[in-house]
């Protein structure tokens, strides 16, 4: 929706929000519109610009990210690469947006072509799952670059994501293969995301939701902060930057890291 839209209407301040809210509700509390997500965490149902008056802003680095609007996934088990690329095609043509494929093993460039037949990268979305011993994300990132300019499609508009997390899975975090996949990708890809921020391993672990989320940022703020130390800017990191987070059937959508040197969302 155009911004220009908004400024037909005059401003209204969360006063006068609240002022309306009470008489809608009809004598029933503010309070009783809370919900709690622990003892720790309560939502109001509904925020104002009001609410952060006088509070540190931080940019906020949209980057390449003109929206956050949802896409409808759909998990691809990638064993025999024919069968998985049947399965993904008829997806695609149910209203799948965004396939994740999750491979068993480092695919071959022509295993990866055979997976994507008839695709169009430039229309949906395509990410990778890396569920195997010995795994080389940046292996599969030049195949998959391979793969894409042999479709002869625009390369601005091909979208996608790797699951390198590189606190996640190495004893010794591998920023350098990380760096250079960045770079590759901010010339060749500038849509497709290498960088995983994985906090789903901490959804059934802490006790209460705000640990979850301290646990989250804090892992986002160290790959933020080991990037920018060897020299990466945060808009760069940001443009190939994804979070993965659990959610269950009560859930509250937030994506934004906050660091010292801005807001990465």
């Amino acid at each position: 929706m155009s911004e220009s839209l908004y400024s037909e209407f005059p401003p209204v301040s969360k006063a006068e929000w609240l002022q309306q809210l009470e008489k809608d509700l009809k004598g029933k509390s503010f309070e009783d519109l809370r919900w709690s997500l622990s003892e720790d965490i309560r939502i109001d149902p509904f925020y104002h610009p009001d609410d952060f008056v006088g509070q540190p802003a931080f940019p906020t680095q949209v980057a390449a990210r003109p929206a956050n609007g949802w896409e409808i996934g759909e998990y691809i088990v990638v064993t025999d690469m024919a069968k998985a690329n049947r399965e993904t095609l008829e997806g695609l043509l149910g209203g799948v947006h965004a396939p994740l494929f999750q491979l068993r093993h480092q695919p071959t460039d022509n295993e990866l072509h055979q997976l994507l037949e008839s695709i169009r990268p430039d229309f949906v979305a395509l990410h990778f799952e890396l569920d195997y011993p010995g795994k080389n994300p940046e292996q599969l990132l030049y195949s998959f670059a391979r793969w894409v300019k042999a479709t002869s499609v625009d390369t601005d508009h091909v979208a996608g994501s790797l699951d390198f997390d590189p606190l996640l899975d190495w004893s010794e975090p591998p920023f350098d293969m990380l760096i250079r996949m960045l770079a590759f990708c901010k010339t060749e890809l500038p849509r497709f995301r290498p960088l995983q921020i994985d906090v789903r391993p901490f959804h059934d672990r802490p006790q209460h939701v705000a640990d979850e989320l301290a646990f989250a940022l804090a892992k986002g703020a160290e790959c933020l902060s080991a990037l920018t130390d060897r020299g990466m800017h945060v808009h760069d990191i940001n443009r190939h930057l994804h979070i993965s987070i659990a959610i269950n059937t009560s859930f509250c959508g937030y994506r934004q890291i906050a660091s010292p040197r801005g807001t990465v969302g």
